[in-house]
């Protein structure tokens, strides 16, 4: 790639947002601090899913701290994070964007993240990159059984990453699903092939698993980085194990009742029953591990009901409630 090239270089920043404020600013205030690509232009792009527009005044408390790079800030009625990323995508591809990135509005990205996904993204050449999710804070006001839980997913994610890893590392491309929680495309691929999100999901999960696997029928060429790294913040709402329970519960049942994965009957049960045995390790493994295997145990509890809510053709709405703030 010649230096003229580099130099017209466009990489859209692509964030969904929806209720809330004060995590996008967190959010944003990263994006000023992070190291830019060399050579590379940057734009920041954020769409409100909602009925009218919120955050205008979050995005403009920071714009400055964001120049001289662009920032666009839209609105996208209809509920449901698909057409709310089609509405970043749609802005990226219309302003004539190289490289497009999405992050969730209740992350945090490393000062280096764009610069090691920009790296991935180009040396490949790849059209679509993931890197890792990693937890590094722990909210304040936990108690004691918040304080197990939030361990618990500091060492899933931490267990997580490193599967991807050694996962990207042996068997290569199109190996590890790429989800938009920290993603790069290549968007010369999108306009070529006509890739986006699936709006039929509407506000349930798992359109950024589909984009993912409609990536690679469509030929694409995907790949997934752990030095690209951003952290989730979990507010207080997440640390209980109810809500494990049913996030691993509402993700499963969408992925098979949904139509994006192909099982028969027998085999969900099949699914269900392999991981009873899991579920009662995890937990019987709690008092060995401070209790933080507990949240193991409870995901795939939920994955369990999940497989049998699949069975039964129903499945719920995980991201029309809004965690956080």
């Amino acid at each position: 790639m010649s230096d003229s090239k580099e130099a017209l270089m466009k990489i859209s920043v692509g964030v969904v947002t929806r209720n809330r404020p004060a995590m996008l600013a967190e959010l944003l205030e990263t994006f000023a601090a992070m190291r830019k690509p060399d050579s590379a232009e940057i734009q920041y792009i954020v769409v409100e899913n909602n009925e009218v527009l919120t955050v205008g005044s979050v995005v403009d408390a920071v714009r400055t701290k964001l120049q001289p790079s662009a920032v666009t800030l839209a609105v996208e009625t209809r509920r449901g994070i698909p057409f709310a990323r089609n509405a970043v995508l749609d802005i990226a591809l219309n302003s004539g964007a190289d490289y497009l990135t999405f992050v969730d509005d209740d992350e945090r990205v490393d000062e280096n993240w764009l610069v090691k996904l920009y790296e991935r993204c180009a040396t490949g050449p790849f059209d679509l990159v993931g890197g890792a999710v990693l937890i590094d804070r722990m909210p304040s006001g936990c108690n004691w059984g918040q304080g197990i839980i939030w361990r618990g997913l500091q060492e899933r994610n931490r267990h997580v990453a490193a599967k991807l890893a050694h996962r990207a590392a042996t068997k290569g491309a199109n190996s590890v699903n790429v989800s938009t929680a920290n993603w790069m495309g290549r968007l010369d691929f999108f306009r070529q092939s006509g890739l986006r999100f699936d709006e039929a999901i509407g506000v349930g999960s798992g359109s950024d698993r589909r984009l993912y696997k409609d990536c690679v029928k469509l030929g694409g060429k995907t790949s997934w980085t752990g030095e690209a790294v951003v952290y989730d913040t979990v507010p207080l709402s997440r640390l209980s194990l109810q809500y494990q329970f049913q996030r691993g519960r509402d993700h499963t049942a969408f992925l098979f009742a949904g139509g994006q994965q192909r099982a028969s009957r027998g085999a969900l049960l099949g699914k269900a029953a392999a991981r009873l045995p899991r579920v009662m390790y995890y937990g019987l493994l709690a008092p060995f591990t401070a209790g933080r295997s507990i949240v193991m145990a409870a995901r795939m509890a939920g994955d369990v009901m999940g497989f049998l809510d699949a069975y039964r053709g129903v499945f719920g709405t995980h991201y029309d409630t809004v965690t956080g703030q």
